[in-house]
């Protein structure tokens, strides 16, 4: 056996004695450090450099912090009141600790011993037990280097989706903003939106808890970037639920975001007159103090006027009898002055028998 394979082997899960087989009674891994003492002597006499050990910034070493976390991930295969206790430290370090959250990427298939509780019984039996986990999910995503692996693992994310459909409150935010940090790795958003999560998020963003909902919100921004994901969410009537929530004055700025990304497919604006999108977004120009989401407005029509000008009819019609374009020509941030311009010569070119005033 060759160092640190005593480690390797207990990091595996295994609690027998690789050579005698006998079951470990107690497997956490102690430093002798009389031994190490002896040994840097040795080195000191003989001008050999002794390695220094990888320690954290609280000065335990990197594997020190592996040993302890991996018995923590043992218990999760224990009783329930060891599972319990173990949940909550795992969810307590994690939280604490950014070099506690890399260690355990290192430990093999840990996200999948972390979850086992939630994958070997109903999610919903235990909620104290569900909410430590998931927020642990939540800490752990939040390191780089443990990103991609949560995204390929086949648990991480359907129990994330899970959890969103199923339990507390704080355990439906944390899941929904875990599966948020995760969309921001770009392989990350194809997994996701393979997975149907879809479905869940569009369902938590029209009735879900308004921190969730923001959350959400986020996410599918995020999984937007992808173009098999903006298909996904026009066909599942992303459109019309986001847009009766931007007249409800729900979180109109994430949500004008999301319906510009959407904007620009056929299949969506093929959507838009059955919603009644441009009245809206012309209301939204009038009585909004943002000019951030006077801009979305704006971008949103000269988007999709572009595609099809059968909507600069429409258009015609509202600027005519409120001057909205006009005003924001005069008084919006750059980009929105261009674009309305941009879309008041599209409608005079377009329409040249109607008088469109600037």
């Amino acid at each position: 056996m060759r160092p640190p394979y005593i480690a390797y082997w207990l990091n595996q899960g295994n609690l027998t004695c690789p050579r005698s087989k006998e079951v470990l009674s107690y497997s956490t891994l102690t430093p002798n450090c009389l031994v190490r003492e002896l040994i840097s002597r040795w080195c000191g006499v003989r001008g050999i450099a002794v390695p220094e050990s990888r320690q954290n910034i609280s000065g335990k070493t990197i594997d020190e912090d592996i040993n302890y976390l991996n018995s923590l991930l043992r218990k999760m295969s224990s009783p329930l009141s060891d599972r319990k206790e173990a949940a909550k430290e795992l969810m307590r370090l994690t939280k604490a600790s950014p070099s506690n959250r890399t260690a355990f990427g290192q430990i093999p298939n840990a996200f999948s011993r972390l979850l086992r509780p939630l994958s070997e019984s109903k999610i919903e039996l235990h909620p104290d037990l569900q909410e430590d986990l998931i927020r642990t999910v939540l800490n752990l995503s939040t390191d780089d280097s443990n990103k991609a692996e949560m995204g390929e693992n086949p648990v991480v994310i359907p129990l994330l989706i899970e959890s969103v459909k199923c339990g507390t409150i704080e355990t439906i935010i944390n899941a929904t903003a875990a599966l948020y940090t995760l969309t921001q790795l770009d392989s990350n958003k194809l997994i996701i939106g393979k997975s149907r999560a879809h479905v869940t998020l569009l369902e938590l963003l029209r009735s879900g808890h308004p921190l969730a909902m923001r959350e959400a919100a986020l996410t599918i921004s995020n999984l937007c970037t992808v173009h098999e994901n903006k298909i996904r969410f026009i066909e599942i009537g992303a459109l019309p639920v986001i847009l009766q929530m931007i007249n409800d004055s729900m979180l109109v700025d994430e949500l004008l975001g999301i319906f510009a990304q959407l904007s620009a497919y056929s299949n969506a604006i093929e959507q838009f007159r059955e919603i009644y999108m441009v009245p809206c977004l012309f209301r939204i120009m009038r009585y909004s103090y943002s000019g951030s989401t006077k801009e979305n407005c704006v971008v949103i029509l000269f988007i999709v006027c572009s595609k099809n000008e059968a909507f600069l009819r429409e258009l015609c019609i509202e600027e005519t009898n409120n001057r909205t374009l006009a005003e924001l020509e005069d008084t919006g941030i750059e980009r929105a002055k261009r674009k309305a311009f941009d879309l008041i010569l599209a409608m005079r070119r377009a329409l040249p028998s109607l008088r469109i005033t600037t």
